[in-house]
């Protein structure tokens, strides 16, 4: 026999172990493109004079994702999220507008004896600005969740906390979060997604009472490995000062595809988006 050659029951094993390694992991990469709109104040909210206009922008958002299980009952996931945005309106001064948002998370997966699958993660990023992205404009976050099995699809419930540094302390600080969210099918292989979140915390140095709401609204189409979504989020974030709410409203509308590749490992609800909750709080709103 060649030096090179291997027995045809070594290679058969060699291939039943990969495929099997197939099966536990997965890899989630998706991609959306779409339109940003910041719009000074809100319902009840007065205008900071952060970023001094209403201003459109395009946003870009790439995310990744690996999953392993390693036992019926764990699993574990790293996962990576890049988003830009376009600079600002000429007419507005660019030197304090959101840029981009990178950030990093780890997460660990346990099912329980019935349909409730938990988890807990931890993660840390960088948001950056057209002003003053030399300066350190940091975050960490961590929290668990819960995901509930239905017959329609699933629901989830999640809590965790934040936390942000940046030069002048524009930032969300220190802010504990809640949301809640589920998919629902509804046959032909489509999808509608919903969450809602509210993050409590602090700003600036005299660490004034901060407030964000945050609604997500899509509907999702399965193709195989491919899934193709439409998305909505309306984010609302404020702060208190003097009896009065000074903070802005910002929308965006999305169009993204989702490659799925290797086993069947569910990922999880996403975490809470918080790079752009702390991005937004200290460029836009300042």
């Amino acid at each position: 026999m060649a030096p090179n050659m291997r027995p045809a029951g070594t290679l058969a094993l060699i291939f039943l172990a990969t495929q099997g390694a197939a099966q536990d992991t997965s890899l989630e990469l998706e991609g959306s493109y779409g339109l940003w709109e910041n719009r000074n104040g809100g319902a009840g909210i007065t205008d900071n004079g952060g970023l001094n206009g209403t201003d459109t922008r395009t946003i870009g958002q790439l995310d990744f994702s690996l999953a392993r299980q390693f036992t019926p009952n764990f699993a574990a996931a790293a996962a990576v999220s890049y988003g830009a945005w376009s600079s600002a309106d000429s007419d507005l001064d660019p030197d304090d507008a959101t840029q981009s948002t990178l950030d990093a998370s780890l997460r660990g997966f346990w099912q329980g004896a019935g349909p409730v699958r938990y988890s807990a993660f931890a993660g840390l990023g960088e948001q950056n600005d057209y002003g003053d992205s030399d300066q350190d404009m940091t975050y960490v976050f961590m929290g668990a969740d819960a995901e509930w099995q239905t017959d329609f699809g699933s629901v989830f419930g999640q809590v965790g906390y934040f936390d942000s540094s940046d030069e002048f302390a524009e930032g969300t600080q220190n802010a504990p979060f809640l949301r809640i969210g589920g998919v629902y099918e509804f046959g032909l292989d489509y999808s509608a997604t919903a969450a809602f979140s509210v993050a409590g915390g602090e700003k600036y140095v005299n660490k004034l009472d901060n407030r964000t709401l945050n609604i997500e609204l899509g509907l999702e189409k399965d193709f195989g490995n491919f899934v193709g979504f439409a998305r909505y989020e309306w984010t609302q974030i404020s702060y208190k000062f003097g009896g009065d709410r000074f903070g802005d409203t910002f929308e965006t509308l999305s169009l993204g595809v989702r490659l799925v590749v290797g086993g069947k490992v569910n990922h999880g609800p996403d975490i809470a988006p918080i790079g752009r909750w702390v991005a937004y709080n200290a460029n836009e709103i300042e």
